[in-house]
């Protein structure tokens, strides 16, 4: 009985794990897009205004 009560600890365990573990990765997918589109806003910024000279 004692491992069917660890068993089910565990899968919550795991399930929480994993959860949290997606939502860790989609808020730092999230940011990297943020930097990313950021820096090429900038970039564009930058070499627009020196083609436009």
């Amino acid at each position: 009985m004692l491992y069917v009560i660890g068993f089910v600890i565990g899968f919550a365990v795991m399930f929480v794990l994993v959860s949290a573990l997606k939502l860790l990765a989609g808020a730092a997918l999230t940011a990297v897009g943020v930097v990313i589109g950021t820096v090429a806003g900038v970039m564009e910024g930058l070499l627009g205004s020196h083609d436009g000279r």
